[in-house]
């Protein structure tokens, strides 16, 4: 179960940190919801 936990954590960071490259500068504003979900998954890394 906790390995289940730390793949999809760390597969969730990842995905979330290739959208923001994707989105650039714009990726840190609230007009798209890459940024909320940047800071849930911090805390979690």
């Amino acid at each position: 179960m906790s390995e289940a936990k730390y793949f999809a954590t760390d597969v969730g960071w990842d995905v979330v940190n290739k959208a923001m490259q994707i989105l650039g500068g714009i990726g840190y504003t609230q007009v798209y919801p890459v940024e909320r979900m940047l800071r849930d998954m911090r805390p979690t890394r």
